[in-house]
């Protein structure tokens, strides 16, 4: 688990890393808090169709 800070576009200002140790598809879930709300999204797939040894 990562956490990640946006700016006022809602946008992350902090790259966030990723690392597979499977071939796989995966998609990152990011939970949020909306005006007092918790909420959640997930990212577009995200192919690994290959790894180092």
């Amino acid at each position: 688990m990562s956490a990640a800070a946006t700016g006022p576009d809602g946008f992350s200002q902090i790259n966030v890393i990723f690392q597979a140790h499977d071939i796989g598809v995966y998609r990152l879930r990011v939970d949020y808090d909306d005006r007092g709300i918790d909420n959640f999204s997930f990212s577009p797939n995200i192919i690994v169709i290959s790894h180092r040894a």
